[in-house]
């Protein structure tokens, strides 16, 4: 009798932990379907850090790049190339060997990252020496920046939550002077400061939201050379 009884228990336990395996496959299966049929929110997110660890570090491995031609190459700050066979205008005046060269193998040998339709609309990078940073080098010398412009909000607040700058009210901080984006070919002229706020002082890396010339666009910087 005991023998039956202890067996019916065993069958219903195990009768038990079955249901709770259904009931958790079909709730996994249902969470699965959705991220399969495009959760907006859930998968815009999750994109945006994916996107943001990819920008975060393609920058920091051009600023590494930078860095090596000038230390490794006894390139000059001013010799710096960022001519490349996809996007035209940066010639470098007057020319240069490869090993001064971001996207030479003989030079940094960096490969051109080609922005997503997902993260700007696919608009370009832009190398530039015609920005200054507050509090980064001396603020009177422009400094050697690349620069991703008009990328999604959210990916923008992702940029900054992983870099550690805060957001002002749910978006990210602004800056109200305008930015240029002169493509640098061989000389640096201050005309525009990225960070008019705080936020941004004496920071290499972020991203702000600016007012000027288009207003509500977001855009990712990297500083490469301190002057």
């Amino acid at each position: 009798m005991k023998n039956k009884l202890r067996s019916s228990h065993q069958r219903g336990s195990v009768l038990f932990y079955i249901l709770i395996a259904i009931v958790l496959f079909a709730a996994l299966s249902y969470a699965v379907a959705n991220m399969m049929r495009g959760n907006p929110e859930m998968l815009g997110s999750e994109k945006a850090r994916v996107y943001a660890d990819d920008i975060i570090a393609y920058a920091a491995a051009v600023r590494t790049a930078v860095q090596d031609l000038k230390i490794s190459n006894g390139c000059a700050e001013s010799d710096i190339s960022f001519s490349n066979n996809f996007v035209s205008g940066y010639a470098h005046s007057p020319v240069v060997s490869n090993t001064c060269k971001v996207f030479e193998l003989d030079g940094g040998g960096i490969g051109w990252y080609a922005a997503l339709t997902d993260v700007n609309g696919a608009l370009d990078w832009v190398f530039t020496g015609a920005n200054k940073v507050p509090d980064v080098g001396i603020d009177a010398n422009p400094d050697l920046v690349m620069i991703l412009p008009e990328v999604k909000k959210n990916l923008c607040l992702a940029i900054n939550a992983k870099l550690g700058i805060p957001d002002v009210s749910g978006d990210a901080p602004t800056d109200t002077d305008d930015i240029s984006s002169t493509k640098f070919t061989g000389s640096y002229a201050a005309s525009a400061q990225i960070g008019q706020t705080t936020h941004f002082s004496g920071k290499l890396a972020g991203c702000f939201k600016n007012t000027v010339p288009n207003p509500d666009t977001y855009n990712f910087y990297q500083v490469l050379v301190v002057r």
